[in-house]
């Protein structure tokens, strides 16, 4: 495993203009609960996009880098459509090799739910033109914070995930039950899923699997992105504090983060570190948050925290 050392989120705007353009959160996914039950949808097929000046052609989740966020409350049930839009292909009989890449199903890590069908079984595959339902029940003492979700179908996870078709999960804390302070679950919120495309890597992938999907063209094949843009800028307003859900989807890497404002003023931001793979971190004689002072963050892979 490599260590990369990245400045992220490197130009932030402590005073911005009405013109500037600020990173938002990813889209949502919104629930439909006219049935009394949390009722969703996902699409799962293939999409071309253009980052940083370079196009490809790739598989995604209702059409966008990252997926749609996913919210949930704790005590309710969620029924989840995964539809793959993807033509249809037989099952491979290979064994640990690159292959059923167009079969998908949706892993989620850090939430404590069902691994047995209908609910998170990774062994669970639904091929193209078809679909399948997840029924995923929270219990009522389920703590709150991050995680995420991508395609686990063993053979193709690789090029779905390296392709772009992950998303953050987010569980709503219960400030009482979980005895939270106000400011915390009152916190303006940013989710930011950091993303490492290896473009160049990832076509000799799908070309061992016979893709009939991805494609790329040639250009800048190994850059980062977050929440889908190329060096976006993330606006803060002086004295105002925020909290950044941060998502590590690199599949291969540990990475070093860090927050610096813009023009490289250290005195500016203060970091804080709320939590790490949905753990509540606790620092000195107990208190929360802990004070990161070098503003430096280690993430390993597939690994979340959230700051302020």
């Amino acid at each position: 495993m490599c260590l990369s050392t990245i400045i992220f989120v490197c130009v932030i705007f402590i005073e911005f203009s009405n013109g500037q353009t600020c990173l938002s959160s990813p889209p949502e996914l919104q629930w439909n609960t006219a049935t009394g039950v949390f009722e969703g949808e996902l699409t799962f097929g293939a999409e071309t996009f253009t980052i940083n000046d370079v196009t490809f052609t790739t598989r995604a989740h209702n059409g966008r880098i990252p997926s749609p966020t996913l919210r949930f409350k704790r005590g309710q049930e969620y029924h989840l459509k995964l539809i793959n839009t993807l033509s249809p292909e037989p099952a491979s009989t290979l064994h640990n090799e690159i292959k059923d890449l167009q079969w998908t199903n949706i892993h989620t890590h850090g939430l404590h739910i069902s691994g047995e069908s209908p609910a998170d079984n990774i062994f669970d595959k639904i091929n193209g033109g078809e679909d399948h339902l997840y029924i995923y029940n929270f219990p009522c003492d389920h703590a709150g914070g991050l995680s995420w979700y991508h395609p686990h179908v063993h053979g193709s996870t690789a090029v779905q995930v390296g392709g772009g078709a992950v998303g953050a999960i987010i569980v709503e804390e219960d400030a009482r039950a979980e005895g939270l302070p106000l400011w915390l679950i009152s916190m303006e919120e940013i989710v930011l899923v950091i993303q490492h495309l290896e473009l160049n890597r990832l076509r000799g992938i799908a070309r061992r699997g016979s893709d009939p999907v991805f494609n790329f063209n040639g250009g800048n094949s190994d850059f980062w992105i977050i929440n889908g843009e190329y060096q976006p800028d993330i606006c803060l307003t002086t004295g105002k504090w925020k909290r950044f859900r941060i998502v590590n989807s690199d599949m291969r890497r540990a990475n070093e983060y860090t927050i610096d404002a813009a023009g490289g003023d250290t005195s500016s931001c203060n970091v804080y570190l709320i939590s790490k793979d949905g753990v509540l971190i606790h620092g000195q004689n107990n208190q929360v948050p802990r004070e990161i002072t070098t503003r430096t963050m280690y993430f390993t892979v597939a690994s979340r925290a959230e700051v302020a």
